[in-house]
């Protein structure tokens, strides 16, 4: 654990997470109360998936997943994240061209991969998409909806448990 937060927890990401807490401060109270998610946990997780929206990958999702479906060690998980990513795109939450991710088919600025934004991805913003590329009020809610719907209660001392969930999840998704 030591090394891993050296190398991810740096004083610079806590400078910028801090920075952005007072920037959304409004989008994330909003979501903060609906889901029982304190703002800085909600940033926390934007910052470590993807430094705050900066490094959220330039693979095709699809393309990436197409691969990984035929690559025989994980194919069967693959393939149906292949197929929640085709239902994502039918649903038109994102265009097949802007549908970019990690080389392991997570995608967007909380790196969701295509069975958990169907699953907890949120249109917070009531625009009729669940935008997790691009739009703050979709993404904060997402991320907080995620932590919500895995157990998160602000009246329990659990929450770590939810937040190594997270890890694990993300962590299973790329260990190919």
């Amino acid at each position: 654990f030591e090394k891993y937060k050296k190398n991810i927890i740096t004083q610079g990401r806590i400078d910028e997470g801090r920075r952005l807490l007072r920037q959304y401060k409004m989008q994330l109270k909003k979501a903060a109360d609906k889901y029982g998610v304190p703002p800085q946990y909600i940033v926390a997780l934007w910052g470590i998936e993807t430094s705050y929206g900066d490094n959220t990958g330039g693979f095709s999702v699809v393309e990436s997943l197409a691969t990984l479906a035929y690559d025989g060690r994980r194919s069967e998980y693959f393939r149906g994240e292949l197929i929640n990513a085709l239902k994502i795109l039918d649903g038109g939450h994102i265009a097949a061209y802007d549908m970019s991710g990690s080389w392991a088919g997570a995608m967007g600025q909380c790196q969701f991969m295509p069975g958990s934004f169907l699953s907890y991805a949120e249109d917070y913003d009531g625009d009729g998409r669940r935008d997790i590329w691009d739009t703050q009020a979709d993404i904060f809610a997402s991320i907080a909806n995620y932590l919500r719907q895995n157990g998160w209660n602000a009246d329990r001392d659990n929450n770590f448990n939810v937040l190594l969930k997270w890890n694990r999840s993300r962590y299973f998704a790329t260990a190919v």
